[in-house]
């Protein structure tokens, strides 16, 4: 009884002392009336015969408002209280140990904070019941709204204590035009809060505290969340990167870049993958997705390589330069994750004969290591999986060699991106794959600049009846044709066509050394290269070098950023945009003869359509524009284009569909080189190639 006293009194100093801060004092009157009158005090009573009763004495009405609490909750000083329209009637309360407020009941305007309870704006007498409940089974429940302009939300419960175990209900109303992204606890996801229903209306039953966020976005963007997976971001603030991404010029998002703003202290970056444990979709840093086809939100899992212990190693320290070089490795073991620093200095070269004829089987280079010297994984046989970013620059292709077993590259870009949006471009293309019409099979042309500049898309899906989508992929006759069509063919279909129009003789045809020309092509994609067996190709290492040290290649100037990337293609069909007009010069006839036909490009297009055929893809092998006439005028000789027509037709295994003899082109309907087709002429090519396709396709008409 002491106690409970003790407990009461103890309550009414706390009122008293809260007073102020539970009372809209912005309200109270500047006189000497209070705002709450109770039936004890002095002040006289209001005779009921008297036709001013229930009005103050400045003639305003009032109400009575009574506050019935049960065994469990003790009202502490006036009750009831008698307060001016439209003023707050607040009381103090206190609830018996391991009890607390639950609900009330007879106003909707009723607000807890803990021991005030405030029936708020009130207009009528009311008596209000308080309901109690043992603390251990109450949870907290709210809803949080930080963008009302997007969006309101409704609740079935009211925000507050909440018994365990009850189902509670709510709705997410965008506004026109925004998109609902989903409910979230620990925050927004913008603020790193996890997704828990991406539905309007979501039920649950609850059984701990728990606070809401409807997640509204919008229309027309995309959030990529990044759960960095024991990893940070360089400053160390969180764990969580949330981007929008809204496609304008582009289709597919490509993923943040290995650049040093996320880290995990003694680990290098591997990858983004869609599940935690590893599993699922992997993407490379910088590397191109798919949106998602039933939510704005996706997801991907940070995945990173612990480094090898330093005292694998013996190392050098250049305390000038404060940078460090890996002299030999020590151990063999089958994962080598080389440190990105030693001692607190930058790991950034590896000498020669580092890991001459050791046996693991991955290497992850980091972006820290710029230089590795001539063998410095030589006859390393087992080797076999490489990750690597794309910011070295001395790195050449007798630092491996005697690697055998070398055949698949993870590159992860660590550089911005440079010219993505040139014609050259790969990354463009493979947007177009990515957010495809499903419901339609794909033809694809690849080839050099002649094909770019050569072939209409739109007008080829037109005269097929718009059955097939359409995609030109032209880029450069000196890129590597078949790496592209091995590393874009994971992302198409059974029963798409690829159609090979490469230029004679050179790279395009059956090339298997890369160039710095096909970096320039890929930045952006370069996660095509997972889907390559890299022990077909050859010079990765030295063109790579070449690219990332040549200005010429890297386009000086044309820095971008993965998000602000531009187009300068047809978004649809990667045409080449404007009108080309003949110029005067005239060009020396295209070469053309059997020996343009290589045996090792026999061999690598005949591997190529063995691999397609065994995905369901079909290869189909044409022509690129031939310039007929050299500066006299003089045709080219025909016999020389027979025998390379009779070439392809004998040691070829796919389907031949064109005779180069019918496209056939003057040097005044070229525009600007022997194998960029002036607009017109570009249009009579279209129309013989849509020909053969018929053919080939068997469609009449």
């Amino acid at each position: 009884m002491i106690k409970r006293l003790l407990i009461i009194l103890f309550a009414l100093i706390l009122s008293i002392s809260t007073l102020a801060g539970c009372f809209d004092v912005s309200n109270t009157p500047d006189d000497d009336d209070s705002q709450l009158k109770g039936d004890d005090e002095s002040n006289e009573k209001p005779d009921p015969d008297d036709p001013y009763a229930g009005v103050d004495y400045d003639g305003t009405k009032t109400y009575k408002i009574t506050l019935q609490s049960d065994e469990n909750c003790t009202v502490i000083g006036v009750n009831p209280l008698t307060v001016k329209s439209g003023k707050d009637a607040v009381f103090f309360v206190v609830f018996n140990t391991n009890y607390s407020f639950l609900s009330a009941e007879g106003s909707q305007n009723i607000s807890y904070s803990t021991g005030c309870i405030t029936v708020k704006n009130c207009t009528a007498d009311t008596t209000v019941k308080v309901n109690s409940a043992l603390t251990v089974d109450l949870c907290t429940f709210g809803v949080e709204n930080p963008a009302k302009e997007l969006g309101t939300v409704e609740i079935s419960t009211a925000p507050g204590s909440v018994l365990k175990n009850t189902l509670i209900s709510v709705t997410a109303k965008p506004a026109e035009t925004q998109t609902f992204i989903g409910w979230s606890k620990g925050g927004t996801v913008i603020d790193g809060g996890e997704i828990v229903s991406y539905s309007k209306n979501y039920s649950f039953t609850i059984n701990e505290d728990t606070k809401l966020y409807p997640n509204f976005l919008t229309e027309g963007y995309t959030v990529i969340k990044y759960d960095l997976n024991g990893g940070t971001t360089s400053d160390g603030s969180a764990g969580v990167i949330l981007t929008q991404y809204k496609p304008v010029n582009h289709l597919a998002p490509n993923l943040i870049a290995d650049d040093g703003k996320i880290i995990r202290p003694g680990y290098t970056l591997l990858e983004f993958t869609e599940n935690a444990d590893g599993s699922g979709l992997a993407v490379n840093p910088g590397g191109m997705t798919k949106l998602p086809d039933d939510s704005s939100v996706m997801t991907f899992y940070a995945q990173w390589s612990e480094w090898t212990s330093e005292d694998d190693f013996t190392y050098y320290i250049d305390t000038i330069t404060k940078e460090v070089t890996i002299q030999s490795y020590n151990k063999d073991a089958s994962v080598v994750s080389i440190p990105m620093e030693i001692d607190g200095y930058t790991v950034t070269s590896v000498a020669s004969n580092a890991f001459v004829g050791k046996s693991f089987e991955t290497l992850v280079i980091p972006r820290t290591v710029k230089t590795i010297a001539s063998g410095g994984f030589q006859n390393c046989t087992k080797f076999d999986t490489l990750y690597i970013t794309d910011a070295f620059t001395s790195i050449y292709n007798d630092a491996f060699v005697g690697c055998r077993a070398f055949s698949n590259l993870r590159l992860n870009a660590s550089l911005p991106p440079h010219h993505v949006g040139h014609a050259e471009s790969i990354s463009f293309r493979l947007e177009q794959i990515l957010e495809r019409d499903e419901d339609k099979n794909m033809i694809m042309f690849v080839g050099g600049s002649s094909c770019l500049h050569a072939i209409k898309a739109d007008v080829i899906e037109k005269e097929l009846d718009y059955k097939y989508q359409v995609l030109n992929c032209g880029t450069n006759a000196g890129g590597t044709g078949v790496l592209y069509m091995e590393g874009l063919s994971h992302f198409m279909k059974e029963g798409d066509i690829i159609v090979n129009v490469p230029e004679y003789g050179n790279n395009q045809m059956g090339g298997t050394e890369i160039v710095w020309r096909t970096f320039r092509a890929t930045v952006a994609c370069y996660n095509i290269f997972r889907y390559v067996d890299f022990s077909k190709y050859t010079n990765f290492f030295t063109a790579m070098t070449e690219y990332n040290t040549d200005p010429t290649a890297r386009y000086a100037g044309a820095q971008q950023t993965y998000d602000t990337k531009n187009n300068s293609l047809t978004p649809r069909y990667a045409n080449l945009s404007g009108t080309r007009a003949p110029k005067v010069n005239t060009y020396s006839p295209t070469k053309v003869s059997a020996g343009s036909l290589k045996a090792s490009a026999v061999t690598t297009i005949n591997n190529l359509y063995a691999y397609l055929k065994g995905k369901g893809i079909e290869y189909y092998f044409s022509c690129a524009p031939i310039c007929h006439y050299d500066t006299n005028g003089t045709p080219s000789t025909a016999a020389n284009l027979e025998a390379y027509y009779n070439a392809t037709l004998t040691q070829l295994n796919c389907t031949v569909i064109s005779d180069p003899r019918d496209y056939l082109y003057s040097s005044t309907q070229y525009y600007d080189s022997a194998y960029h087709l002036a607009t017109e002429a570009c249009y009579l090519h279209t129309d013989k190639i849509i020909e053969d396709l018929k053919a080939a396709l068997k469609i009449n008409g």
